[in-house]
């Protein structure tokens, strides 16, 4: 068998685990072992960016059966600027948090679902345009409804639209989510990670509709450099690293 085959092979059965050799008796969640923390602390001399909270926006009212039927991936976008109440707004209904059941052992609701109420994806966004908001790189802080600044460099739009493989297409919002792995495995070893790649695509496809009920294009994209995408994140690579992304702008 090829190197090709095998890795084709090994995609297969990470899409197909066997649950047969589960034994939840092993994992470090049954044995006492702490999980990583709800939300991935942060520096308390951070700079902070307040979102406007769930309730309080007025934007969003189309019929579902509206937005379900125009949803599209847009490749091409104007250069209007997103609101702060549609950033919120897109925000929240991607990955905000509804409940918390135990902060000691990470267990919570947010609008879209996880496998043990887990919740193991990390959001990013690249901010070009958005109304009172520095274009850089900042990092969803559910808990608190805030973003969160990690790199304001001035080449971050060059650097991401290099690791994207020249497609930003002219986006007001990059959407990046990263997989933080062991907070799956913690519980589920080894089948956790096929249930890592279907909780990312919950929260893409609800981006997708929130986007089409704001009258913003969305386009998935899932081709990129690996290691370029995670360094300009300040991400290992390992523990933590991206696993999709989204453009999101307003339709031309």
């Amino acid at each position: 068998m090829s190197e090709k085959q095998e890795l084709i092979k090994n995609g297969r059965k990470m899409l197909k685990p066997n649950w047969r050799e589960y034994d939840f008796e092993q994992s470090d969640g049954s044995k006492g072992v702490k999980p990583l923390p709800l939300q991935k602390p942060f520096s308390p001399d951070a700079k902070f960016i307040e979102l406007i909270k769930f309730g309080e926006t007025s934007c969003g009212n189309a019929l579902l059966p509206k937005i379900i039927a125009d949803r599209h991936s847009t490749r091409k976008y104007s250069d209007g600027c997103l609101s702060l109440e549609e950033l919120s707004y897109l925000l929240w209904t991607t990955q905000g948090l509804k409940v918390i059941h135990s902060e000691e052992w990470g267990s919570a609701e947010k609008v879209v679902p996880s496998a043990g109420m887990v919740h193991c994806i990390e959001t990013y966004l690249y901010i070009d345009r958005a109304d009172g908001i520095k274009k850089g790189v900042y990092r969803y802080l559910p808990k608190e409804q805030r973003i969160i600044e990690v790199n304001m460099s001035d080449d971050c739009a060059e650097k991401l639209n290099s690791a994207m493989k020249e497609q930003l297409f002219g986006a007001a919002v990059v959407f990046l989510w990263a997989a933080v792995p062991y907070k799956m495995e913690w519980c589920y070893m080894q089948v956790a990670h096929k249930m890592i790649a279907i909780e990312a695509g919950h929260i893409c496809q609800n981006l997708y509709l929130a986007a089409e009920s704001i009258n913003c294009g969305c386009c998935a994209i899932s081709a990129y450099h690996q290691d370029e995408i995670d360094n300009l994140l300040g991400l290992d690579g390992e523990d933590e690293f991206v696993i999709y992304t989204a453009t999101v702008g307003k339709y031309e």
